[in-house]
């Protein structure tokens, strides 16, 4: 058995509570430490009366305009690390867990579920720590369903063929198709029947999911927010384990409290035949109705609880009236059942929502009372998923060292290859070069033996001519003298 482990939020001051909180700090009604919440109402300038709240964390998100005051201001990963972290290796050991948003219009419930441009929401940071945790533990798939609870009919917000999805039913809320029922299973507990459930494989698809089935949710300009939401949502990520048993992370976006405040009951709202009016006096009345549930039940569980642990004769247990709404029934799991539940509840700091902000902590108050019997159908305890995955774990750095090593060593062997590719390519370039001297050096000197060689044979013919000459010259003499010797005779 496990209580609801309970945390409240206080909202950022807009614009306009600021300049107010500039001129008078009695506009400022709230007091935050680390577990508790004081909540002050100024009776009048001498008497101020404080009512303190403990919880399990509280969250101070407060600006007030002024830098210093705000340097520590609380995030949706202070959030998501204290109050939803620890339960995704609950899902993961096969328990339900369920992440339950609740307070009044305005005051930042779906922003904390869904972040903004400006900083992720508790369950986008889920998604990827869970699809981080999954890949060491074999067997499980996920899949992921988005149904709204919208004038207590359950819609799918993720049936294509939903006159939501398709704008059809903007106007009136009884022109709605893809109505399901809500069916009760021994061992599951209530549930809607034939919604929707996409496979998912990746955090990524997760986000894409949840985006698809919230742009047809029904939300609408209240005097809090200019997107109020007109409806109560639960996101559900299951996972089907490999011996055939689930277990399911939810997160539950409660539709605010106060929606009546500056909505219905207004003078446009009081004109007969206005259809938008129409629909936004049921939207409240459904809201409100579907919120009293809720308080009842956990009135009911917190007494029961109380009973159950007091001394003395049994207490009769009181009736929790689970089946007077359709929010509740579905959140019976949720709400004292087979889960781990975790309830982040947001507050405006401001004077102005005092008696909402203190009906909110009220209801904070009785949810911490609230015991669940989570249990699993799983063998293994959360202990040894957790052994096991930090021996996944060593696992996977002993395989990125070997990896890192392998990867080292090739390129250890990669540059002694080069080197020795270097080194013959430089050889082999030496050895050209030194081919190309000696036939340099070969071929000068066939051209000075070749120049020698006709040089010799110049010499050798101008020697013959001059030994031909000589001869000839020798002839001519010995003709001459014969000549004159014959003459002489």
């Amino acid at each position: 058995m496990s209580k609801v482990a309970v945390s409240v939020r206080i909202r950022p001051f807009t614009d306009e509570e600021i300049e107010e909180f500039s001129q008078d700090d009695r506009v400022l009604a709230v007091e935050v430490d680390d577990d508790s919440i004081s909540m002050l109402h100024y009776v009048n300038t001498e008497n101020v009366q404080k009512r303190t709240f403990k919880f399990d964390t509280c969250y101070n998100s407060m600006d007030t305009g002024d830098d210093d005051d705000d340097e520590h201001s609380a995030t949706n990963e202070d959030v998501y690390n204290d109050m939803v972290k620890p339960t995704i290796l609950d899902v993961i050991a096969g328990y339900n867990a369920s992440i339950v948003s609740y307070g009044q219009t305005g005051t930042g419930k779906t922003y904390t579920i869904t972040g903004s441009s400006e900083g992720e929401g508790v369950l986008q940071l889920a998604a990827k720590d869970l699809f981080a945790e999954l890949p060491k533990h074999d067997g499980i798939t996920v899949t992921a369903s988005f149904i709204e609870i919208y004038n207590e009919q359950v819609v799918d917000l993720l049936d294509p063929r939903s006159a939501v999805l398709n704008k059809a039913a903007t106007t009136s809320p009884t022109k709605m198709e893809s109505k399901l029922r809500v069916r009760e299973h021994p061992d599951l507990g209530p549930f809607a029947d034939g919604k929707f459930e996409i496979p998912i494989s990746s955090a990524q698809e997760v986000l894409d999911t949840f985006n698809t089935g919230q742009k047809a949710r029904h939300v609408s300009a209240t005097a809090m927010s200019t997107t109020s939401s007109r409806s109560h949502t639960i996101f559900s990520i299951v996972l089907k384990h490999k011996t055939g048993s689930l277990s399911g992370l939810n997160f539950v976006d409660l539709a605010g409290t106060g929606q009546g405040d500056g909505n219905v009951g207004t003078k446009q709202q009081k004109l007969v035949g206005r259809t938008a009016d129409k629909v936004t006096i049921v939207e409240g009345a459904a809201i409100n109705k579907s919120l009293a549930t809720l308080g009842m039940v956990m009135t009911a569980l917190a007494k029961n609880a109380k009973d159950s642990g007091s001394s003395g004769s049994p207490q009769k247990k009181a009736h929790v009236p689970y089946r007077d709404s359709t929010l509740t029934w579905l959140l019976k799991g949720a709400i004292g059942g087979n889960s781990k539940t975790v309830l982040l509840a947001s507050i405006s700091p401001s004077a102005r929502h005092f008696e909402e902000s203190v009906s909110t902590l009220k209801f904070a108050e009785r949810a911490k009372n609230v015991v669940n019997r989570a249990r699993t159908k799983l063998t293994k305890s959360r202990a040894v998923l957790e052994a096991e995955a930090a021996a996944a774990q060593r696992a996977a750095e002993e395989e990125e060292e070997r990896v890192r090593r392998a990867e080292a060593e090739q390129e250890r062997l990669v540059e002694q290859r080069m080197r020795e590719l270097a080194e013959k390519a430089a050889r082999k370039k030496a050895h050209e070069q030194e081919q190309m001297r000696l036939a340099e050096e070969e071929r000068l000197r066939k051209l000075e033996e070749e120049r020698l060689r006709k040089e010799e044979e110049e010499r050798l013919r101008k020697e013959e001519e001059e030994r031909l000459k000589k001869e000839e010259e020798e002839r001519l003499r010995k003709v001459e003298e014969e000549r004159l010797r014959k003459e002489e005779e």
